[in-house]
Formats: structure tokens, sequence, C-alpha cells
């Protein structure tokens, strides 16, 4: 369904938009699967929102669930200082997202993901709005027999994890030289139910196949490892780190800190390798009514991902990030069972897609 539109740069306020006398935060992607979700929590805190997006994965299902946000419909390399006016933090999550979104163009994933963080950074900079930073755990790649940590070497192995490697050197240099404070969250493969929902990330990939055809495939053989994290979860940490509103965080002689993001469970960081994690899923849809047949696909996968990682760090900073996969399946599927975005092949859901249907001339993408 086509996205709502306005002039670049003009401000869209909802008509139940709420004078919160809390926070104000600014949060760059707020129409997109982590956007919505935690656009939604700040509103629902009484958090005052203002938010950047060019409005690419807008549904009408979008629309509703942040209403009360103000909305300013514009490309992320067009913020300036003056948008950021009165507010307390910048939440930066808008980028390209996944590797075959970035594939289609190198030129402008580098243009979005970086240059976009550096204007960014550089608005931030000067209305002096502390920043978090949503990098990705892809920026490890692929790691033989070993947690990497957030002091490891980024091994990246795709066109988007070197423009967040690339974007979080922009944001160090702007805290070591401008004293930009900035707090940079890596992120692991995000899954379970938002309003922008996508069928492109892992979990929720195969619960679409296996409602659709049946068949929970576990690619290359399944013997990859991945780091996850339930989009709740994720939401939760950018506010708890937002709401300590402390200076602890920020150090301008050591740079931005730098936090893994995962699931873990009673303090202990939890990986998934796809071939269990598909047993898993099996079990747990058997157990919900929907039957389905585990298919080995030995083929070798163009994913060279191969990490897990550890969130200790995460931990002992307080954050917590313990919903699992059985949570967040019961609430895909209530949400799915309601007839909520069940048209499952239509491009929204997909953000190569989306991407390749900006790049031919073909947005807004065509929904059933």
């Amino acid at each position: 369904m086509p996205a709502l539109r306005l002039e670049p740069g003009e401000r869209e306020v909802g008509a139940d938009a709420r004078k919160a006398s809390a926070l104000k935060v600014f949060i760059t992607g707020q129409l997109g699967y982590l956007g919505s979700v935690l656009t939604r929590k700040a509103l629902d805190r009484g958090y005052s929102v203002v938010g950047l997006d060019a409005g690419y994965y807008s549904t009408p299902l979008v629309e509703a669930h942040v209403r009360g946000c103000e909305t300013i419909r514009a490309d992320v390399c067009d913020v300036t200082a003056e948008m950021l006016e009165g507010c307390d933090f910048c939440l930066h999550l808008a980028a390209l997202s996944n590797d075959g979104s970035c594939d289609i163009s190198e030129d402008e994933t580098h243009r979005v993901n970086v240059e976009g963080t550096r204007k960014i950074a550089k608005a931030c900079s000067i209305a002096r709005v502390p920043m978090g930073f949503s990098s990705s755990a892809s920026v490890y790649g692929s790691v033989w027999f070993d947690l990497s940590r957030e002091d490891s070497h980024p091994n990246p192995v795709s066109a988007y994890a070197r423009s967040k490697v690339t974007a979080e050197g922009v944001l160090q240099h702007a805290a070591l030289s401008c004293g930009l404070r900035c707090i940079i969250f890596r992120q692991s493969t995000l899954f379970g139910w938002s309003p922008r929902m996508r069928y492109d990330l892992v979990v929720n990939a195969l619960l679409k196949s296996a409602l659709t055809t049946g068949d929970l495939v576990a690619q290359g053989g399944g013997e990859t490892w991945r780091p996850l994290l339930y989009v709740g979860d994720c939401a939760n940490v950018w506010l708890s780190m937002m709401e300590s509103r402390t200076d602890r965080w920020w150090s301008a002689q050591h740079g931005a800190p730098v936090f893994n993001v995962a699931h873990h469970e009673e303090g202990v960081t939890k990986p998934y390798r796809i071939s269990e994690l598909v047993w898993w899923m099996h079990l747990l849809l058997r157990d919900r009514g929907v039957e389905t047949r585990m298919v080995r696909d030995t083929m070798e996968s163009p994913d060279l991902r191969d990490y897990a990682i550890d969130a200790t760090r995460l931990q002992l900073a307080g954050f917590v990030c313990s919903t699992g996969i059985t949570a967040a399946l019961d609430e895909m599927l209530e949400h799915i069972r309601a007839g909520e975005c069940v048209d499952f092949d239509s491009d929204i859901y997909y953000n190569a897609r989306v991407q390749q249907a900006i790049q031919e001339g073909r947005w807004p993408p065509r929904t059933k």
C-alpha cells in the first residue's frame, strides 16, 4: 500500500500527539522494524517523540502503531541540528539493513549508512544531543571457535557489515575530536513481531516458511552460528540507556562505548546454531498445531556469516534481553491469526525487494 507522502522536511503531527513532560527523543528510522516498536514503547512511557523517516516501509498498520509521534519525512542525509532542537537524545536506527539490500548498490549503502551517520553525528554535536547508534553484530563476520567480544577485531564479509564498521569509525572519531556523546549497540539478528513486519530475518522467515510451505529449511546444512535478539528486548535496551540519564556512559578520551546486544538466559549469552534453531521451532510449532518438515539444505549458502558473540558487558551494565523464541513465536502467531501481515509474499516485508523496487523506480512497492 502506498506510503503517505509529504514534502521533504515537512512535519506531520498526529491529531492525538501528546505533550510529554519527561524526555524528548529524536528517532531516525522510526517507521522501520525496530523503530516502530521502539517508538510505541517510548510514547507509552509518556515521552515526546520526533521521528525522521523517508517512509519507504510505511503502511497504515505502521502509521497507526506510532500515532502520537511527530514525523519528519526526509532522507537521513538531510538531517539538521535544528531538527534536534529541544531533544534529550537521538536514537539513530535509519539504515539500509541486511545484506541483500546493501548488495544492490554499494554507493547507496555508503551514502545512507555512512554519510547519513556522519550527518547525524554532526547534527548531534552542534545541538549537543547525546546519541545511540544501531550497529550490527554482523561486523564480526565469520569467526571460528570463539565468542566475539567488543574488543574483537571486526571481520565484515558483506557490504552491509563493512558500512557499519565504517560508520562506527565515523562516530569514534567524532567522540574523540568533537566530544560527541555516543553509545554503539552491535545488535544481533532480530526476531519477533513488529507492525513493520519483516519475513527476511531468520526466525521470522522460518515461521513464514512453516505456515506457507510446511518446510523449515536449514540453509547451508545449518552448521553456522548466529546470535539472536527479540525486537522488544532490543527496544527496551535503547530506552534503558536513554533513561539512565547519567554521564557514566560517555567518555571523550576513550571514544564511544560499544555493547554487544544478544539474547541471554540466566546471565549467559545464548547463541544459536541454525540446525538447532530449526529443530526447536519444529517442536514449538508442533505443540501449537502447526506440522512442519525439517529440511537440511546442503548447498553452500551465499550468506558467509558464522559467528557468536559475548554480551557480558551489556549484562554487567544492567540491561536485560531474556525473551526467547517461545514467547516471540506465540506473539507472532497471535497477530498472524488475527489477520495482520498475512500477505506473506508482499514486497513490503522484504528489505531487498523494497530497495530493488526503489532503484528501478517502482516505489512504492506493490502490496496485496
